[in-house]
């Protein structure tokens, strides 16, 4: 029998094996979504949320503001547990539950399709959907009912966003020319520019950085593309989790704090919608909250 030869290697070589080896250990604990800084603990709660979506949830992941996190935090504080933040895109949001990554995602959920079955949604705090944002002066030209189907149109949507999946199943592509935008701040840029005719985007987030802006020229057509409810998704094997949400989520309405909170980030006169006649129409976003 051979002896098997012995590769040994110099002290310098074997350090930056080391070295890389545990480099690459630590970027695949973090490949799935970037962790805010905040209490962890085998107590505490973690929650996925989406960043590009103002006033709901946005900022950095060291600094998040919105109303789900603040919602999230207020959740904590009830349940006595400390919560960290972990940004996610909608795509990623039900494998980061299946993995066990994270322990909740707050986010917006289409009525018309139903929950996979890994995960359990608790009661809406919100309810909102997709709108379409349009110049007020094309309204006579381009509104409602079919304006989004005229051939020639250019339509904007936000990537990975549920205004994506609309245009992808409704929209055609032989007749309409559609633009995928890494925001929705950046696709109504494009459309005060003119170089597209309308925004797809969710509700109340597309009403409230239209009014941010103070552009009364743009507005959201009140006829909905989608109904979506914003909700906490949690892991089925954690039952104990969504009931503990829905009887806070339940307390806070009997005491009128969800809709304080809500007014603090979606003030109730803010006008986000309008009929075709151009006329103000009734804020949209809120029922879930009074």
């Amino acid at each position: 029998m051979r002896p098997r030869k012995v590769v040994r290697l110099p002290r310098h070589s074997l350090t930056r094996w080391i070295v890389l080896i545990g480099l690459l250990v630590m970027s695949g604990c973090t490949h799935s979504g970037r962790t805010a800084a905040g209490p962890s603990g085998p107590d505490g709660i973690r929650v996925g949320v989406n960043l590009n979506r103002p006033p709901m949830a946005f900022g950095t992941p060291e600094a998040i503001r919105g109303l789900e996190p603040e919602l999230a935090r207020k959740a904590g504080q009830e349940l006595g547990r400390p919560v960290s933040f972990v940004a996610l895109q909608p795509d990623q949001r039900v494998q980061a539950l299946e993995r066990g990554q994270v322990d909740a995602v707050m986010g917006s959920w289409p009525r018309a399709n139903a929950a996979p079955a890994s995960i359990m949604l608790s009661r809406p705090y919100l309810r909102g959907g997709e709108r379409v944002a349009i110049r007020k002066e094309d309204l006579p030209r381009l509104g409602p009912p079919g304006g989004i189907h005229l051939p020639g149109v250019r339509i904007g949507y936000t990537r990975h966003s549920p205004g994506e999946e609309y245009a992808r199943q409704h929209l055609n592509e032989e007749d309409i020319r559609v633009y995928a935008f890494d925001s929705t701040q950046a696709a109504l840029r494009s459309l005060r520019a003119r170089r597209i005719d309308f925004v797809i985007g969710q509700v109340p987030g597309l009403g409230w950085l239209i009014e941010q802006s103070g552009d009364l020229g743009i507005i959201t057509l009140e006829t909905p593309l989608t109904e979506e409810d914003f909700s906490w998704a949690v892991s089925s094997d954690n039952p104990e989790l969504v009931q503990s949400l829905d009887r806070i989520l339940d307390q806070w309405r009997a005491q009128d704090e969800l809709r304080r909170t809500i007014d603090r980030w979606i003030p109730a006169q803010a006008p986000f919608s309008a009929d075709p006649s151009g006329r103000q129409g009734t804020p949209i976003g809120r029922a879930y909250g009074r």
